[in-house]
């Protein structure tokens, strides 16, 4: 959080804010989920003094990354499937591209993007009640739970994103914004592709969306010709080529369904570096360790 609105110049290197606006951070990786959303600052306030929960709003969810969550809808898929589907190794998985069948698994890939999200969405649902149901029995931390409310909004400009999204998010949606730029891929006549280097940069949950509905329809035997070799995703190495359809659906059904976030507001900021800059935690703590109100405490321990 600190690092990102650092780089994005919201924040000096005193960490007061520069511009009274600053930012969400939303992290995916393979296991986990993270958010970081930030307390509203007045320009020139310090953010040091509100890092606490009671301003800050930190939350991450160690079974909801991408991995953990693929293989668990696909998991439902088969254990859901009739005998002679698991038997014949047909059962139908919608979240994989349409062809698609490795070695050893019970199902085959159908590339259907509305199916993939509805059940994707449907384990979210399943994780929320199920964890809450463990808060009520004093098993498990509310703050481990996803939220039946909506994930607040960093207050700021109407017309600019609010949340930075990294690693998995903006892999996912830059293979999307890849695929419907290359011409091997046969587009709908409905679809207007959207413009600029990385067409996902800044989208709205519907419009991932539509770009998931044309990720997932491309047939694996197509989509092998053109995903190795010299014209590859810079991103997506081969083993991760056949992950992308589940991948971007999960990623919509947990900003829309996960979080609550609105499917057609611009809230997003997709990027793998800011201004030149890396975002690491190691930045934001040594920002922090600079902080007025941190140079104090250190003085007291020595």
């Amino acid at each position: 959080l600190i690092a990102a609105n650092y780089l994005a110049k919201h924040l000096l290197s005193t960490l007061k804010a520069s511009t009274g606006t600053l930012m969400g951070v939303l992290d995916l990786g393979g296991s986990s989920t993270q958010i970081a959303a930030p307390p509203a600052l007045l320009s020139g306030e310090a953010l040091s003094s509100k890092l606490g929960e009671d301003d800050t709003f930190v939350r991450s969810f160690l079974n909801l990354g991408m991995e953990r969550m693929r293989q668990r809808t696909f998991d439902r898929f088969v254990s859901s499937a009739s005998g002679l589907q698991q038997a014949r190794r047909a059962v139908p998985n919608p979240c994989s591209f349409y062809g698609y069948s490795p070695d050893g698994e019970d199902w085959r890939g159908v590339g259907d993007s509305k199916a993939c999200e509805a059940a994707v969405a449907a384990l979210l649902q399943e994780e929320r009640n199920t964890c809450q149901q463990k808060v009520l029995a004093a098993t498990a931390a509310a703050d481990e739970c996803l939220s039946s409310d909506p994930l607040e909004v960093p207050k700021g400009l109407t017309d600019k994103p609010r949340f930075f999204l990294i690693s998995g998010y903006m892999y996912v949606t830059d293979f999307a914004g890849w695929l419907v730029k290359n011409p091997a891929v046969k587009l709908p006549d409905t679809f207007t592709p959207p413009e600029g280097e990385r067409p996902y940069a800044t989208p709205t949950i519907d419009e991932l969306r539509e770009a998931a509905a044309i990720v997932c329809s491309e047939p694996w035997s197509a989509l092998q010709d053109f995903a190795h070799g010299d014209s590859r995703h810079k991103f997506t190495p081969a083993k991760k080529v056949p992950h992308r359809c589940f991948e971007i659906n999960y990623i919509i059904a947990l900003l829309s369904v996960g979080y609550g976030l609105p499917s057609q507001e611009r809230l997003f900021h997709i990027v793998d570096e800011i201004d030149g800059g890396e975002i690491e935690w190691t930045l934001g703590a040594f920002l922090h360790g600079l902080s007025e109100f941190a140079v104090p405490q250190v003085t007291q321990e020595l």
